[in-house]
């Protein structure tokens, strides 16, 4: 089964802004960066067989994304999770992808087990909407 793992992500730069009250503009822009980057991760080591999509405006995460052997879909303008959600449900369907999991780019804590729970329910309804919530070393 050909599954893809979608990962929406805006410009790191123009991520995090809720925290701007505790965290100044490049250290949310480097917090994006690691919670991307650990994503991208996590998938990598624990589900290799699955292909990566990231979606997102931004030619700074296209460039990392491709470095780390994954597909980049890029955006044009931010344009929220849910349009993202639907670019990369497009692009899939195009490429004939059996089954995709659309995961945000900022879950601090990735547990394989809540993975595998997810797709556990993906092969019994059509739709899951499922909360991730450890913390994998980063690197591609």
């Amino acid at each position: 089964m050909r599954t893809v793992v979608a990962i929406p992500m805006k410009d790191p730069a123009d991520s995090k802004t809720r925290l701007a009250d505790a965290l100044t503009a490049t250290q949310r822009e480097h917090l994006a960066l690691v919670l991307i980057r650990r994503a991208q991760t996590f998938f990598a080591t624990q589900f290799p067989d699955f292909e990566r999509l990231v979606v997102t405006p931004s030619s700074r995460i296209t460039s990392e994304t491709t470095a780390c052997n994954a597909v980049a879909l890029l955006e044009k303008g931010t344009r929220g999770l849910n349009r993202a959600a639907q670019s990369a449900f497009m692009w899939a369907k195009k490429q004939g992808v059996d089954r995709l999991l659309v995961v945000p780019a900022d879950i601090p804590i990735w547990l394989r087990s809540e993975a595998d729970e997810l797709l556990d329910d993906g092969r019994r309804h059509n739709v899951v909407v499922h909360a991730l919530t450890t913390a994998v070393p980063m690197h591609c």
